[in-house]
């Protein structure tokens, strides 16, 4: 009471700034009183930010009173911005869906009249800043039961962009936990792209982290049996061949005969990006002609961006039953576009055949291309 009367002492407001908000544990209406005394300004707004915060966690009913009595503009937005740094996730999560707040509205919070364009809201490109504490909030949520969170953000979030963004971050931290449990609820969610989203994500992450642990989890739970498996498997074999492209080929090449030719031909595909010359060593893996011709027209395609030279070369050793023209044509277009000189005078000197044919046609493209800034033709 002393300290209110004093309006004149220097450093008032740091003094206040001590004494309130213990106060407000206390006695929070003489707090109030005190508070709504001192001029709007960016430091009552500290201080009163500050105890709104603490009364959240307690009291996060009676905070967001405090929140809708503010004068409506930047002072009540930024209070409303400390009531969600409280983290109560199961608070929040309840006053998103009971108040029927829109995360995607560019101009107001639904029953709360918030302004979300400037103040660090951010809409319309940057970090939402209500969409970051929903998201943490689901977080918190998932450490206890990812499933719920998963159930509590449709709820929540609706089913665009940021439901997929939330139930990606909820995979992600689940897989560092539990990466079987995750697996296994991934699966379990219904075909949609909800769950293809889902899937990719928790099998990328699995992958990332421990690949032959994911690896065995597919073969042993019966996923590739199901015809929808493919893409489950693309994201085991695109982040394992990255890694360790031995240790994938070694594990398709044990996988049963039912499987291990479709899933040896991705591996293969997938390894030829990063050591094509071992995916072409380990191409008599797989049994059939048309098989390894496939996996021959990946590996030349993903050579040329790396070493179109080098590309073209095996490609014109190939036996011409292998059709592999059109990948020729591709690779000469990449080498002349990258070295127009060396390119020409490689492909001129080849000999006559189906092969020269398809490279000249490519070094045409590439002469003609937008691309090629010279437009060299004499090359």
């Amino acid at each position: 009471d002393w300290l209110d009367r004093q309006e004149m002492l220097p450093d008032r407001m740091a003094l206040l700034a001590k004494i309130l908000p213990t106060l407000a544990e206390e006695h929070p209406g003489r707090a109030r009183e005190v508070l709504e005394a001192q001029p709007i300004g960016p430091a009552r707004g500290k201080l009163e930010g500050e105890i709104l915060a603490r009364r959240a966690v307690k009291d996060f009913d009676g905070a967001l009173q405090s929140v809708r009595a503010a004068p409506v503009g930047p002072y009540r937005d930024h209070l409303f911005n400390k009531l969600l740094e409280a983290k109560k996730p199961e608070n929040l999560l309840e006053l998103v869906r009971e108040l029927e707040i829109d995360l995607t509205d560019p101009n107001k919070l639904t029953g709360l009249d918030i302004n979300t364009k400037g103040h660090g809201w951010g809409f319309g490109g940057g970090s939402n800043q209500l969409e970051s504490a929903v998201n943490q909030a689901l977080l918190a949520l998932a450490e206890d039961s990812p499933a719920d969170a998963f159930m509590v953000a449709h709820e929540t979030l609706g089913n665009g962009d940021r439901f997929l963004r939330a139930t990606e971050t909820i995979g992600k931290q689940w897989v560092g936990e539990d990466p079987a449990a995750a697996a296994k609820w991934a699966l379990s969610v219904p075909e949609s792209q909800v769950a293809e989203r889902l899937q990719n994500t928790v099998f990328g992450e699995w992958a990332r982290a421990a690949p032959k642990e994911a690896a065995a989890f597919i073969a042993n739970e019966g996923v590739l049996k199901d015809k929808s498996s493919s893409k489950l498997v693309n994201e085991l074999t695109k982040t394992w061949a990255e890694r360790a492209p031995n240790d994938l080929l070694d594990w398709a090449a044990t996988l049963p005969e039912a499987s291990r030719e479709n899933v040896l031909s991705q591996a293969l595909r997938d390894a030829a990006k990063h050591v094509p010359e071992m995916a072409i060593a380990n191409l008599e893996l797989l049994g059939s002609a048309g098989a390894q011709q496939t996996v021959m027209q990946s590996i030349g395609s993903s050579w040329s961006q790396q070493d179109p030279q080098a590309a073209m070369t095996w490609l014109q050793e190939q036996p011409a039953e292998f059709e592999l023209d059109s990948t020729m044509k591709d690779a000469a277009k990449s080498w002349v576009l990258s070295n127009p000189l060396s390119a020409s005078e490689w492909i001129s000197a080849l000999g006559e055949g189906s092969r020269r044919d398809h490279a000249v046609a490519g070094m045409v493209h590439a002469l003609i291309s937008s691309r090629n800034p010279q437009k060299d033709f004499e090359a």
